[in-house]
């Protein structure tokens, strides 16, 4: 498997408050990335943002609330 250095990149993640969206935003800090999240529910959103700092309180993660469309 292809394995990409994410050390200090910024990702931004769309559909981050639950399902593939959260899991990708999981895997890119556990890889050493910050992430941006984004989702519909700002609720939610802020909920998988808290979770996932306190998983890992060294990365950054920042959350809006709103939707990615034309």
């Amino acid at each position: 498997m292809t394995t990409i250095d994410l050390a200090g990149k910024v990702a931004i993640i769309t559909g981050a408050s639950q399902g593939l969206g959260k899991v990708i935003a999981e895997y890119f800090l556990r890889e050493g990335a910050n992430v941006f999240l984004c989702a519909r529910s700002e609720r939610d959103l802020h909920a998988t943002r808290d979770e996932l700092i306190k998983a890992k309180e060294k990365f950054k993660a920042k959350a809006a609330s709103g939707l990615v469309s034309n």
